[in-house]
């Protein structure tokens, strides 16, 4: 067997993974771990400051756990669990909503599509939104406002429902990121396209949560506009 062939041997068996950022979500986090598992996938949980049995029960459901004592926030989550899938050397990494905002089906339909990141995007024709309708709007507005300053044409540039190849990750995970809140999601795909990285999307059902808008996500969005438009 020559190089080329052990190579590609490699590249056969390589296994892929989930990532789940979790926070309580003890009455969720097991059937989530279950399932992804059933599908053949290695799972991660950041258990980002839980104060209930979240981390015990996806041990238990044979996830690894990384636990933070106290919440770290979205983006230092994910950059953890990021570091974690290319010690691993996962091919493809899905990351996915623990409390239920996202199914765990969806991103069968899509997983191995060639390119680089793969967004599960709430506003393609074949996708549906439940909950408040201002949330929308804002998410909309700010992929328009994203849009003209990138001339691209992406539908959902805040929805963290991601695959994610092994050669995205390790070209993003050692950046320094300005933001570590749902703007962190903005950054990501504004580091992406400034390294020529390839971004498809395709359609979820969403089911918003309870979330309230923070002065901080406003402000952090402004900055991360201002960068993206004068990159």
């Amino acid at each position: 067997m020559d190089t080329q062939q052990k190579a590609d041997k490699v590249r056969e068996v390589r296994m892929n993974g989930a990532l789940i950022t979790a926070l309580n979500e003890a009455d969720t986090i097991g059937q989530l771990v279950k399932f992804l598992k059933m599908q053949g996938l290695e799972v991660c949980v950041i258990d980002d400051g839980s104060d209930d049995y979240t981390g015990a029960i996806a041990i238990g459901w044979g996830a690894n756990v990384i636990r933070h004592e106290k919440p770290q926030g979205i983006g230092k989550s994910l950059l953890e669990g990021w570091q974690y899938a290319l010690g691993q050397d996962w091919a493809h990494t899905v990351q996915i909503d623990a409390g239920g905002s996202h199914d765990p089906h969806e991103w069968l339909k899509s997983f191995y599509v060639d390119v680089d990141i793969m967004i599960g995007s709430r506003f393609l024709h074949a996708s549906q939104y439940i909950g408040r309708g201002w949330r929308a709007i804002a998410s909309r507005i700010t992929a328009t406002l994203l849009n003209f300053a990138t001339h691209k044409k992406i539908t959902d540039w805040t929805s963290g429902y991601r695959i994610f190849s092994n050669r995205a990750l390790r070209e993003l995970v050692d950046i320094q990121y300005m933001t570590n809140g749902h703007t962190w999601q903005i950054e990501v795909l504004g580091e992406a396209i400034h390294k020529k990285l390839t971004i498809s999307e395709f359609p979820i059902t969403y089911t918003a949560g309870n979330s309230t808008m923070k002065w901080k996500t406003v402000d952090d969005l402004i900055k991360v506009y201002l960068w993206v438009l004068n990159r």
